[in-house]
This record gives C-alpha cells, structure tokens and sequence, in this order.
C-alpha cells in the first residue's frame, strides 16, 4: 500500500521550530557578549537574591532559612511558659528540645532554670539540674551569665559547681568568663578561691581587672585570695596605688589591723605617697592595733588631716582613756575649719563617757548645746553615762532637755532607756513603751526582744501575748534575734499551740545556722516534725548542717517522743560525729528518751554503731548503764561497765552507785561487795547513798549480819546513819522478830548523831509493831510521834487505823480519828478503810464509838460533797 507524504505540511512544521531554535540560540549569544563586556549590572535586590540561591542551592531551604526565627522564638516562649509554671522537668525538656533543634540556648534561661531548681530546694539541686542537660548546651557565654548568677546571691558553692561544669564539659574558657568566675569568688568568699584561680590559667587577668577584683574580697573577708592577686600583680605587673587602697580594705574588713598598718612601710619603700583616704584608712588601722606612735606620725604625714583623720585620733585618746587629750584635738580641729561636723563632737563625748567621766561629759554637752552643735545622737551618748551611774531622774531631765530644743528622742533613745528600765521589772519598760507609742515612734523587732528577753526566766502567757499584741498593732517583723528569743520563750512555756503560732510569723527569708537549730528545735517542741525535717533537709542538702543543727534536730526528734527519728538523725551525720564534741549529750537525751519510752534496746542499737566514733564521758556511760539497769538488764550493764573501762574512761561515785544498787536489788550481794571493794581501791569514798543501797539489799535478802557488817563500815567511812538508814534497820530487824532492837536503834542512832525521827521511820516502826502483834507498842510509837512534834501524813493514819482494825480495837481508832479530824482536809484518806473501822467499832460492841467516829467523818462527806458540785 502506498503511502503518501505531504511534504508541504512537514516543512512548514520544521519551519517554525527551527526559527525558535534560531531566537533562542541568538538571545544567548548576545546575553553572554553584554555581561562579558560589563555592559549589564544587576541590582542590589537581585545580587543579594542570586547571591542567596548560589548558598542554599534550592528554594526550600531559603524558606527554611526564613523561619528559623519564629522557630527559635517558640523554643523560648516554651521554656519561658516553664519557668512561670514551676515545672522543673519542662523547663529541662524545653531547653534539651532547643538544644537538639541545634539553636544557642542563652545563659538567662539557665540561669532561670538555676534559679527555679534552688527555690525548689537548694543551690546544689540547681546545679544538678544543670548536669541532666546535654553537655552541649553550655558555651563560653553561658557561663558568664551562670557566673554572675551566682555571684549576686552570694554561694559560694554554686560558682564552684559552675566552674566545674564548664570544666567537664570541655570548654574553652572566654576572658570574659574568667573574669565573671573569678569575680565570683571574691563576691562569695570561697575557701578555694586562690586554687579556683590557679585552675583558670593560662588566663592572664589584666592589671585594671585585678584593682577591680581585690575591693570585693572585702565584703567577704576573702584575705587569702586578696593577697595572692596583689602578689600576682606585683609579679606581672606594678603595684598602684588603687591595689594598695584595695587590699588596706580587705585588711581593715577583716579586722587585721597589724597587716594594714604594714602596707604603709611597703608602700614607701615602693616611693608611693599615700592619698587622702588611704592615710585615714591607715590611721583607723593604727588606732584599732593599738599603735599609737604610728597613728600620731601618719596623720603628722598627712599634710590637711580632714574629720575622719582628727576622729581616729580621738578613739585612740578613748582607747587610752585620756578624755583631756582627746578634747584637745577637738580644740584643733575646730581651729583647722570653720564648718565643724556634730559628728566629731560626738566622738569626743564617747570618750567621755566611755572614761565614765561625768564632769568632762556634762561640760561638752553644754559646749555643744550653746554652739548648736547636738543632735538625737549627741544626747542618746550621754544617756549610756546617766543609765551607767543609775541616774534616773537624770534621765528624764535629759529628754525634757532634747525636746525643748527641738530634738525628739528616737528610737535609739526610748529603745536605751527600755532596756534600762527592764532590769528593774517588766512593768517599768511597759511605761516607757506606752509613752513612745504616744509620741508615735514605732517600736522595732530590737524594743520587742528586750521585752522578751526581759520575761524570758519568768515567761508567762499573758506577757507573751502583750508583746505579740505590740508588735501587731505596729507591724514589726521578727528578725533572727527576736524570733530565737519569742521561741524560746514559748518553748520554756511548753504550749505547742503558741509556739505553732510564732512559727508562723518566720520571715522567708533563709535564716542563719544558728537561726534554723532554734526554728528546728522549736517544731520539735510544737510537735511539727515534719517541718523540723524540711528545714533539716535544706540545711543538709547546702552543707550547712552543723553540730548546733544536729543537736536541736536530735532535740526536735525527742521532744515528738520519735525514737527512731532521732536514730536517723545519727545515722545520717555518722561521718560528722567524731567532730561534734556536744554528739556524746546528744545521744545521752536519747538514752533517756528511751528509758522513758522503754525503748531501751534502740538505744543500745545506737551505742553499738557509734561508740567507735564518738568520744563518751561518764556521764554519757552512767546515763546508759543506769537505763538498762532499770530496764532489768543486769548483764548488759556490765558489760557497758567493762567497755567503759577498755575506753580508758574513768569510772565514777555514780557508775559504782548504779551498778552495786542493782546487784543489791537482784540480790546478788557478793557481786555488789565486790564492786565496793574496786571502787575502793581505785581511792573512790563510798557516799550516803551507796551504803544505804548496800544496806537495803542485804536487809531484803534477810542477811543481819552482813548489814550489820556494813552498818559499822558506814559509821568508821564517817558517814553518819540517817532516817533512810533507820528505815531500813528497822524493817529488817521487824522480818528477824526483833522488835526491841528495832525500837532501840530508833533511839539510839538520833541522840548519837543529833537528828530527829521523821514520819517515814515512826511509819516503819508502827508497821513492825503492828506485823510482830504489838498494837498497844505501835500506839505507843504514834503517841510519841505526836508528842514530839512530828506531824503525821496520810500514810502513818492508814498504818495505825489498819493496825486498830486488825486487831479489832475500836477505842484506839477513835482517839486516832479524833486526832485527824482538824486534818481531814488535808488528808485524803482511803473511804473504805475509814468505813471498815466504823463497822468494826459496831461489831465489837461499841456504837457510841461508832457513832463518835461517824461525826469525825461527818464534815468529810460533807466537804467532798460540795468539791463534786462545784
């Protein structure tokens, strides 16, 4: 089959597409000869936007590029939102997600996230928070801000951690992070600031950095670290005189006075002339080191000595008490000026009345007066002479004085003049309260604690609450003293429930050491141990628990009855123990607890972890011996007796009196004698108290002879017999039957040593009478108790009527209830044995007797009648 080409049609096809070919081809060519030629020049915009294709090579990652911005910006507000909400585990989720997104986290949401972890806990949590975050995340920068962070709230600790951190995780330390961390260890006063210093090398501060750096080591008393920059100055560089200026302070800050005059030799050896202040500095320096000499020839050197020069060389007078030479340079400074300031006019009368010279004192006050040169503090100076010499109406004159001219007393002044007036009584401060409140001056926490202070050895719950009503009524927050001195007046008053209430008036801010062992101690007391644990915790956590804090945690622990608390308190400080040495008085309160809570064996459990480790006294050993001893265990006793004496501590009068009183208890009367006998040879006297003890087991154990034995060791010790010894001689001569010689020792022993019988001998002896079947004998003993003037007690009433009722004689328990009855209001007798005598006197014939008896305890039903109702 033939197929037919139209060639027309096909030409005309190729026609057009080889014309485009040609234009395309012919725009090229041209395109290249005016750009080779610089004959075509894009724009900014278009360089700018070809520029930015050649770097990102495709479209999609310029719009990538253009919102990493916003994507940044979302990481922030997450983390921020975090921070707001409390919630420490977002907080580090948001900051790892911004990390692994590979954007910078800035050091203000670290130090943010530092921040919220502390507040949660401590500073040492915040760092650990800080160490759960990729290593990544810290730069150069970061520390810096963490650097600073720390050094504005003063922990030392925290700029140690952050320097670690830097350091493991292998970072290149900035100058700027080497000054921020070194400035954060003057700030803080670090112990290791000067190693903390040599680790940062080869970090080269510079010379004005270091004049910078040394003025702060003076806040925190930092001398160590003060003193290697100086000397690492002077090495690399020379010292000036703002580096001289700097370390007089640390020096002078620090009270190191002898160090701080020696820098005024140096410097002239170094040919540097002291300015102005640096020689007032010096001054102050030589008049607090008591050198004299030095002061007057520094401030001979200072060519226009000004107030602050004359007023250390007026204290140096007053540290030598020469009033007279301290006025005369008073007299020179007014002549070197024609303005003079009240305040060195002031320094003089503070020798005055630091000398206790009154005339001296009286005459400058008038001097000044008439110059009107006094002010609040002039007069408030001269009141300490007048509180010093008891001169009262003096006083009062005073401040009528001040107010006539204008002056008003201040706080200082009615604070002075309270404190006076408490030493002779609370109701005399009040006074002087009631009329500051008139005058509207608002007490202080400082009035308040010399109110409290003043009630603290005779608390009561009316003054504490006068004195919570004056601070309420003016607003005054508690600071450390008054809140120490408020609980502890509460907890001498031993109410839980005021003491809960002063807990709550605690500022927020962090308290002190000593500040928090009182606050512990004190939820102890108000029963809120948990509290106690929280603020232990923290304390713990910062490595600010010290022997204080331990003691009152053991305290707290004791004082909620929590045994096992207070054994955990141990436990936790058991590396720290051999440090405490208040441990051992510690654990003695613990010892008692436990006898008290019968929880002997706990306590026995801690003795065994830690007698390795603390130091224990007598004390601590008698305290524990005498529990367990009480708790029944003799043996263990013993053996706490022979460790005791393997631990090289001497036993004592106690420990022997403990141990033989047990031994005499059980009846183990040879183990007893025996430890007598090494108390003896170890040159220890046998008291009073230790041969009764010895005496009461043999007599219980029936052994006459040995007591008998004993009796006569006692008498040739020199230790008379008392009515305790008597007590005992006659109940055992009562158990052997022989009830003369009980009577007769009884008479004997009181006209040989000159004592008299008292109601529990006369009781002893009716009751011997009265077992041998010798009533009419026991009636004798009770007549001639009577007679002697012995006044009976409860106890030899019921012996006698029980003894009437025994053997069924009415006519003696008539007389005896007619004897008690002016003192049946103070006696309380048992109802049932005054009920069974009148049902004997029925019994055996005689109901006048009855009847007689019935009206003695007639005014008894009566009267316990009207107590049920009232």
């Amino acid at each position: 089959m033939a197929v037919h080409i139209d060639m027309a049609s096909v030409w005309q096809e190729l026609r057009g597409e080889l014309a485009l070919i040609l234009l395309f081809s012919m725009g090229f060519l041209l395109f290249r000869l005016l750009t080779q030629h610089n004959w075509f020049q894009p724009g900014l915009k278009e360089q700018k936007f070809l520029k930015f294709l050649k770097e990102e090579g495709q479209p999609k990652r310029a719009a990538k590029r253009r919102g990493s911005e916003s994507s940044k910006y979302s990481y922030l507000q997450r983390i921020r939102k975090a921070i707001e909400k409390q919630s420490l585990k977002d907080a580090l989720s948001s900051i790892a997600s911004m990390h692994y997104a590979e954007y910078a986290v800035p050091g203000s949401c670290l130090a943010s996230l530092l921040q919220l972890a502390s507040s949660k806990s401590s500073a040492l949590a915040g760092v650990e928070a800080l160490r759960q975050l990729p290593r990544g995340v810290f730069s150069a920068e970061n520390v810096v801000t963490l650097a600073q962070y720390a050094a504005n709230v003063g922990h030392a600790s925290l700029v140690r951690q952050v320097h670690a951190i830097a350091t493991e995780a292998g970072l290149e330390l900035s100058n700027a992070a080497c000054e921020a961390l070194l400035r954060g260890y003057a700030v803080t006063g670090d112990s290791n600031a000067v190693q903390a210093f040599k680790e940062l090398r080869p970090w080269q501060p510079s010379e004005s950095f270091l004049a910078s750096v040394v003025p702060l080591c003076a806040e925190s008393r930092s001398v160590c670290l003060a003193e290697h920059l100086v000397e690492y100055s002077r090495q690399h560089y020379s010292l000036s005189l703002p580096v001289y200026a700097a370390l007089i302070k640390v020096y002078t800050h620090s009270k190191m006075w002898d160090k701080a005059c020696s820098l005024h030799e140096t410097m002239a050896k170094e040919g540097l002339s002291p300015d102005a202040a640096i020689y007032g500095a010096l001054i102050k320096a030589a008049v607090e080191s008591g050198r004299s000499d030095l002061a007057k020839q520094l401030f001979q050197d200072s060519s226009n000595p000004d107030v602050l020069n004359y007023m250390s060389m007026i204290r140096s007078a007053g540290r030598e008490s020469d009033v007279a030479k301290a006025l005369h340079l008073l007299g020179e400074y007014e002549k070197s000026t024609q303005t003079v300031e009240p305040s060195a006019y002031n320094c003089a009368l503070e020798v005055c009345v630091a000398a206790g010279d009154k005339v001296a004192a009286k005459s400058l006050l008038s001097r000044m007066e008439k110059g009107g040169h006094v002010d609040v503090v002039s007069y408030n100076t001269y009141m300490k002479l007048l509180h010093a010499s008891g001169a009262a109406p003096e006083v009062r004159e005073l401040v009528f004085a001040m107010r006539s001219r204008g002056i008003e007393p201040s706080i200082v002044t009615y604070n002075s003049m309270i404190k006076e007036a408490a030493r002779n009584g609370i109701k005399e401060a009040w006074k002087f309260v009631e009329d500051m409140e008139h005058s509207g001056v608002k007490p202080d926490a400082f009035t308040c604690s010399i109110l409290m202070a003043a009630i603290k050895h005779a608390p009561s719950s009316e003054a504490v609450d006068k004195i919570m009503h004056l601070m309420e009524r003016n607003s005054v927050l508690p600071d450390e003293v008054l809140l120490n001195c408020m609980l502890d007046v509460c907890v001498r008053l031993g109410e839980p429930a005021r003491l809960r209430k002063v807990l709550q008036c605690r500022a927020s801010t962090v308290p002190s050491p000593h500040s928090c062992a009182t606050l512990i101690r004190a939820y102890g007391h108000a029963q809120q141990l948990d509290q106690a644990w929280v603020m232990w915790r923290k304390l713990s956590t910062d490595s600010r628990a010290n022997e204080e804090s331990f003691v009152a945690m053991v305290q707290a622990c004791l004082a909620s009855q929590d045994l096992p608390a207070a054994v955990k308190v141990f436990g936790e400080m058991h590396d720290q123990l051999s440090k405490f040495p208040r441990s051992s008085i510690a654990f003695s309160l613990t010892v008692k607890t436990a006898l008290h809570l019968k929880q002997v064996d706990l306590a026995m459990t801690l003795y065994g972890k830690i007698r390795e480790i603390i130091s224990m006294g007598p004390v601590t050993y008698n305290s524990l011996i005498d529990a367990v001893i009480r708790d029944g265990q003799l043996d263990t006793g013993m053996g706490l007796y022979k460790d005791m004496v393997q631990q090289d501590v001497a036993p004592d009068l106690i420990t022997y009196s403990i141990l033989i009183k047990g031994h005499a208890s059980s009846g183990n009367m040879e183990a007893a004698l025996s430890l007598l006998r090494q108390m003896q040879s170890r040159g220890i006297a046998p008291d009073a108290i230790l041969f009764n003890s010895i005496l009461n087991g043999s007599a219980q154990n029936g052994q006459r002879a040995l007591t008998e034995k004993v009796l006569e060791d006692m008498k040739r010790a020199g230790i008379p017999p008392s009515n305790f010894t008597l007590s005992i001689l006659v109940k055992l001569y009562g158990r052997c039957g022989d009830l003369d010689t009980a009577l007769k020792v009884t008479e004997m022993y009181p006209a040989q040593y000159g004592f008299h019988l008292n109601a529990q001998v006369y009781t002893c002896l009716m009751s011997t009478f009265i077992s041998g079947g010798s009533l009419a004998r026991a009636f004798q003993v009770y007549r001639k108790m009577v007679s002697a003037g012995c006044a009976p007690d409860a106890k030899v009433y019921e012996t006698i009527l029980s003894g009437c009722l025994r053997y069924g004689e009415p006519e003696c328990a008539a007389q005896v209830l007619k004897d008690l009855r002016p003192e049946l209001k103070k006696h309380r007798l048992k109802q049932d044995l005054l009920e069974s005598v009148v049902g004997m006197a029925r019994r055996r014939g005689r109901p006048d007797l009855a009847t007689e008896m019935s009206e003695c305890l007639k005014g008894r039903a009566e009267r316990e009648l009207r107590e049920s109702k009232r």
